[in-house]
């Protein structure tokens, strides 16, 4: 090993220790500057798993908002329909002795529930997109769906149908969306979001 001034013109005697450099025989030591193309590239590395994460929670909160929205959608709109069949006869004002369940031939030959007029008139109802009584359709986005279904239950189990009309009748109303390119008619096709279930008794909901 043999010492360098790092001045020209001055001698070891004379040149400041810190203006001194010490080189290793055949090498030559080199200040560094910048990145290696190793660390460049674990950098990239680091930043772009970085950037995964925040997307991914990012997306994830979308998600979760669309979702809440969704199900409050489904649930304003489950109300409504509820509210409406509630507001009908428990019998049907033609007759108090059927043990038939939907709407009449005459009831349901316009297309609408503007001649509903008891509560088991709704059962079997399906409809996308969601409508009024009268068959206007409802302000709201498409692939919406509404679908009732009216059963006969005791006191003893009020989530089992059966086949006797003892004074009670469940009424179920069912929200949901219609998968992309799908067919409402097809039980494969509907996403459900919200469910309602009310129990109407001999003239009044219960």
């Amino acid at each position: 090993m043999r010492r360098i001034a790092c001045m020209r013109g001055l001698s070891l005697r004379t040149c400041p220790s810190d203006m001194i450099t010490t080189q290793w025989p055949g090498s030559v030591r080199r200040l560094r500057t910048g990145f290696t193309l190793a660390e460049a590239a674990i950098s990239t590395i680091v930043v772009a798993v970085m950037m995964c994460a925040a997307l991914t929670g990012v997306a994830s909160t979308s998600r979760s908002r669309q979702v809440t929205t969704e199900q409050q959608v489904a649930h304003l709109l489950a109300e409504q329909l509820l509210s409406e069949i509630l507001t009908k006869s428990y019998w049907d004002p033609a007759s108090t002795s059927s043990t038939s369940l939907g709407p009449s031939s005459e009831e349901q030959a316009t297309g609408n529930r503007s001649l509903f007029d008891d509560v088991d008139d709704y059962h079997g109802w399906l409809a996308s997109p969601p409508r009024h009584a009268d068959g206007t359709p409802l302000a709201i986005e498409s692939g919406w769906y509404r679908s009732v279904t009216v059963t006969f239950v005791n006191f003893n189990n009020l989530d089992s149908p059966v086949g006797t009309d003892y004074g009670l009748k469940r009424i179920s109303v069912e929200v949901g969306r219609v998968r992309p390119g799908g067919n409402v008619s097809a039980a494969k096709d509907r996403r459900p979001v919200a469910t309602l279930v009310a129990i109407a008794g001999r003239g009044r909901g219960l």
